[in-house]
């Protein structure tokens, strides 16, 4: 399985504060993008599946 590895409590923050600041009546990010790093994790089981003999 490959997978995409992230930043995961800084993500989930950077997902609510933009809300939070919206209910509070001061929102200033309508359309901003956020890109946070991310790496792409390869693991052993990945590629073609093994033939069977």
């Amino acid at each position: 399985m490959t997978t995409l590895a992230g930043p995961g409590s800084p993500a989930g923050r950077l997902a609510v504060e933009p809300l939070i600041e919206q209910f509070a009546g001061r929102s200033q990010r309508a359309g901003e993008a956020i890109r946070l790093p991310t790496e792409l994790v390869l693991r052993e089981s990945s590629g073609p599946a093994k033939r069977r003999a």
